[in-house]
């Protein structure tokens, strides 16, 4: 592949133009609604006609409006798309972006990361993908983004970049017109092909890997090569004479290991993905009192009816009630009621994104690389050297461990970098929690799982510690106060109530007596409060029980137990720091924290276990410690 500059693919115009224009003008609206509306109602209460002719103004003032923006739009992308190119130079990636603000992107071919690619429902459509260049570079690790490239360009680009770095390693020079020199002489004239037949023939493992033995040809149970469903509506969306094109790796190398999802799994783990609904509830009602509250006849309606119900003597009779048990159960169950129903409607929704975001699941060791595609509609494909793997994460939420099963994710280092509609390609607290390679694994088989995928991380760690018996008043603690969100409820409540008594006590002393009583009957919400609390009890009892830290060879394990439990393989030449805490509590009974930080997700994250005895927390820090 010569170095002349190549253009992204043209549907990034039209595309992405109408896209973004599609979002600007959906604002629009919605900012125009909550004045527009208002005003219309005015007029027509003092005798407006809406005629046709208005009707017809209106409208065409509508449709060059959004004509005009759309336009804008449109042309401001055309702008973009031809200042936009790429171009694999001898010794670098360069990227070039910028109508009046040129940028120019250099990345040397050794200091690529990875390269991932990725496909939403339109880009699928048109065929194309966007290349994600991870270098993992800066304390930010920015990635650069290629977008709109044709499917079959991107896997061509990803192959030469990793072969060119592959022949720059080992000492070779790539010439102007895509060839490439060996340190004795021999040219190789297709650098992509030749890197990849090398990969098949002579992939080389660490000794302690080769000692273990080959790769065995199927998971227990069957599990190898597992499909559900959703993989023959995957394959037919591919083969589909090019629309939802797959952005898939499509290489030559041999594929040593390879398992996917069967059906059960790939519904329970759309069911176990459901996270942060009551959270999106509470904003969407929020949203929604926000919008109503923009409407100024709202507020007139809903002020004319507190005034009736004041006139009629109603607000009085719920004031006198407001305190008692049963009216406080009248009062909320609606609600919680109503709730819970917003939560379930919500959580299937999610479910059924969960289910499929992991459509046509499928993960492989090839040669050096653990490789991962996913997404019925909108297609991602991660990979990653073996050498880079920072850690292995796996996650047993209550709802797998349920049914025995568990998450299993490795840690890498990756990037952040925005896309063309200006959102970040990786979150924080998504690129932290690492590349899931099963979502939802049979807990017995991963053992087999891991030697299968990553043999490299088989480890035997002969020294064990744990948090010791007297640990467990802290643990207690911990549980049922100081990390339960119960227990901050009923301190908030307590401070609201003693505001509103000191205030009515400083303004109104007359009704004091009757504002105590007031506050002191709502003693029915405090026992429900009790309940999240007595769990946490449960669960830091859980905790000291089954936490450990152990260590050995070449490997750390950390293991956090609850109501759900969490392990952690990091191997040792991969640990960026460790460091020993503590607080003044813990320095009074000589407890310690451990904390692991690896290189893991955007700008590192770290690992900790609690409480464990001052001997054997600086015996685990002196085991960490750097030998020469």
């Amino acid at each position: 592949m010569d170095s002349s500059p190549r253009k992204v693919h043209h549907s990034y115009i039209w595309l992405g133009g109408l896209k973004n224009a599609c979002i600007v003008l959906f604002a629009i609206m919605v900012s125009l609604v909550g004045s527009v509306v208002p005003m219309l109602i005015e007029e027509l209460d003092d005798g407006f006609e809406f005629t046709s002719f208005y009707f017809l103004i209106g409208a065409l003032i509508v449709i060059a409006a959004v004509v005009l923006i759309v336009g804008i739009i449109v042309l401001i992308y055309w702008l973009s798309w031809k200042y936009m190119s790429y171009e694999l130079a001898p010794q670098q990636f360069n990227f070039y972006s910028g109508i009046f603000s040129k940028k120019r992107l250099h990345i040397p071919y050794q200091r690529v990361q990875s390269v991932d690619m990725r496909a939403g429902v339109l880009q699928r459509i048109a065929g194309v993908c966007t290349l994600e260049i991870d270098t993992a570079g800066g304390s930010s690790n920015k990635a650069v983004l290629v977008p709109y490239v044709l499917k079959s360009d991107a896997q061509a680009v990803r192959a030469e970049i990793f072969g060119r770095k592959h022949i720059i390693n080992n000492g070779g020079i790539i010439r102007e017109d895509g060839s490439a020199v060996m340190p004795d002489g021999t040219v190789i004239t297709s650098i992509s092909g030749s890197f990849f037949s090398a990969t098949q023939e002579n992939v080389a493992f660490d000794a302690g890997v080769a000692a273990q033995g080959a790769y065995s040809s199927a998971m227990p149970n069957g599990a190898q090569n597992a499909e559900n469903v959703f993989d023959d509506v995957n394959e037919f969306l591919v083969t589909t004479h090019g629309a939802f094109d797959n952005a898939s790796f499509n290489e030559t190398a041999a594929v040593r290991f390879e398992t996917g999802l069967t059906n059960k799994e790939l519904l329970l783990s759309g069911i176990s993905d459901v996270k942060n609904v009551a959270a999106a509830i509470f904003v969407a009602l929020v949203g929604i009192l926000g919008f109503l509250c923009s409407f100024g006849v709202a507020v007139d309606f809903f002020a004319e009816q507190v005034e009736e119900q004041i006139e009629s003597g109603a607000f009085t009779s719920f004031i006198s009630n407001l305190g008692s048990p049963l009216f406080v159960l009248q009062l909320i169950l609606p609600g919680v009621l109503a709730f819970f129903g917003a939560y379930v409607v919500m959580a299937a929704f999610s479910a059924i994104g969960s289910v499929l975001s992991y459509g046509g699941f499928k993960v492989r060791r090839r040669g050096n690389r653990v490789e991962v595609e996913r997404g019925l509609l909108q297609r991602q494909t991660q990979g990653v050297d073996i050498d880079r793997v920072q850690l292995v994460r796996v996650e047993h939420g209550w709802i797998r461990r349920m049914f025995g099963y568990c998450k299993v994710m490795v840690g890498r280092i990756d990037s952040a970098a925005k896309d063309d509609s200006g959102k970040n390609s990786q979150t924080q607290a998504a690129a932290s929690q690492g590349m899931v390679v099963h979502p939802f694994l049979k807990t017995s088989e991963l053992e087999h799982f891991l030697h299968e995928l990553m043999p490299e991380f088989d480890c035997e760690c002969e020294n064990v510690v744990k948090p010791p018996q007297r640990a467990k008043r802290r643990a207690v603690l911990r549980g049922a106060l100081w990390f339960n969100g119960g227990f901050w409820t009923l301190v908030g409540l307590l401070i609201c109530a003693l505001f509103i008594y000191v205030c009515v006590a400083a303004f109104e002393p007359d009704y004091a007596h009757q504002t105590a009583h007031m506050l002191l009957d709502f003693w029915s919400i405090a026992v429900v409060l009790l309940i999240p609390m007595a769990i946490g009890v449960v669960r830091g009892l859980k905790w000291l029980k089954g936490s450990y830290l152990a260590y050995g060879g070449n490997f750390v394990k950390m293991v956090n137990e609850g109501f759900t439990c969490k392990e952690v393989i990091i191997p040792r030449q991969k640990i960026q720091f460790s460091n020993v805490r503590m607080n003044p509590f813990q320095y009074a009974q000589d407890f310690r924290n451990v904390e692991i930080t690896t290189a893991t997700g955007i700008g590192g994250t770290g690992e900790m276990i609690w409480d464990l005895e001052l001997e054997d927390a600086e015996t685990v820090q002196e085991w960490l410690r750097p030998r020469r």
